[in-house]
């Protein structure tokens, strides 16, 4: 650092989470979660069935069984959809849940730890007058 530079140094100490935030907060992520996984879902299962994958698997399962396997009956894009809800709503509970979780024993530890320390830092330059 030369003598012309500063730095500005300032250390927080996070010493207690609101828990109503934490959960806001993982409410608000696992629903864009969630919302990902649907879409990505949809569109995975629309450009799998679109390009003949199931059937294919269909007719790969039924030469090696000897039966007709049902795959693309089992498969549909209501029963699709619906599954993808289920394990969205499910992921949504449980990352709110753990957040929560998170928070609360953050906050019982936190007289025994002293918190979480963080350092911030700016470099500021003076420029010199000519």
């Amino acid at each position: 650092m030369s003598r012309h530079e500063k730095e500005v140094r300032a250390t927080l100490r996070i010493v207690k989470f609101d828990p109503m935030s934490l959960i806001r907060t993982g409410f608000l992520i696992s629903v864009s979660i969630a919302v990902t996984m649907l879409t990505a879902t949809l569109v995975m299962y629309v450009v799998l069935a679109g390009m003949g994958v199931f059937e294919s698997i269909d007719s790969v399962l039924g030469d090696l069984t000897g039966s007709s396997a049902g795959l693309t009956e089992t498969f549909t894009l209501p029963v699709v959809f619906f599954s993808s809800v289920v394990i969205g709503i499910f992921e949504i509970i449980t990352t709110t849940s753990l957040f929560a979780l998170f928070g609360f024993v953050y906050n019982a530890t936190v007289p025994a730890t002293s918190g979480l320390a963080v350092t911030l830092a700016e470099d500021q330059v003076q420029i010199e007058s000519e």
